[in-house]
């Protein structure tokens, strides 16, 4: 997250989109951030973070008993938070891996299911381990990678997966964010917030990437000392674009479906690792 001094705010607003459109990240690995964002996954108030615990446990039961067959197995839950989905799947008799970058996502994962392997990393570079037989990565957590960045994760979630494993992708569909993109951008005033504890003004503005196929973020927060400025990227790509990204990491398409939650900003893909 970029910071500036009060004096260069007019400047700092008065960018257009192509000088703030990027694949930087919002600071999940920041300790004091990563705080205030578990508050939100645990909020069962709205949906920005996790879906609710309603709806999580529905999106077990379909991975254990469609996608699974019912049958227990080793499990890698990519982005995985504050163990949600783990803590439902090991119940449901799954021994299951978690990694996410988010220090005090893991703390209260590792608190909340002790049967539970998570790991602190980011998934673009730690070591997966090897010999699953599902990977997930759920809730869009894909998109705000770079394309080489996503190219990589799909092909060492194939190299980390036993042959004929399985690999449930929710990804997000381009309408409701080329949707979002074309609202105006919003002032609004907090006492605090996921980006400051302190009281601050925020502007929150998009703008569709045509080039990247992605919605491009920024939000401008302005304390009484300072203005931090937050960009994130999420792309967007047509489901054949999915399709092919998989194929060429080695893996098969096997199903297509709705989102694992309420609405229809995702859609749910299932593909395999073929055998020899």
């Amino acid at each position: 997250m970029e910071r500036y001094a009060l004096s260069e705010l007019v400047s700092v607003v008065s960018m257009g989109p192509s000088e703030w459109r990027t694949w930087e990240k919002i600071p999940w690995d920041d300790e004091a951030f990563s705080e205030r964002m578990l508050a939100e996954h645990l909020d069962q108030g709205h949906d920005l973070a996790s879906r609710s615990l309603t709806w999580i446990e529905s999106a077990c039961k379909w991975i254990h008993e469609d996608v699974m067959h019912g049958r227990g197995g080793r499990i890698l839950d990519l982005g995985c938070g504050p163990g949600l989905y783990a803590e439902r799947l090991a119940a449901l008799g799954h021994k299951v891996t978690g990694i996410d970058f988010a220090p005090a996502a893991i703390r209260y994962a590792r608190e909340r299911v002790p049967d539970a392997d998570f790991r602190l990393g980011d998934m673009r570079s730690i070591e997966y381990g090897s010999g699953y037989d599902l990977v997930m990565l759920l809730f869009g957590e894909i998109g705000p990678f770079c394309p080489e960045e996503r190219r990589s994760i799909l092909a060492r979630a194939a190299q980390a997966t036993v042959e004929d494993g399985l690999f449930v992708l929710e990804v997000h569909r381009p309408e409701p964010l080329r949707e979002a993109c074309a609202r105006p951008s919003t002032w609004s005033s907090r006492s605090s917030g996921l980006f400051s504890p302190d009281p601050h003004l925020m502007l929150s503005e998009s703008d569709w990437w045509d080039e990247e196929s992605a919605a491009a973020f920024r939000t401008v927060i302005v304390t009484s000392r300072e203005v931090m400025v937050a960009r994130e990227a999420v792309a967007a790509l047509s489901i054949e674009r999915w399709i092919e990204s998989l194929s060429q990491s080695g893996w098969i398409l096997q199903a297509i479906g709705p989102a694992l939650g309420p609405g229809d900003k995702f859609v749910t893909i299932v593909a395999r690792k073929p055998g020899k």
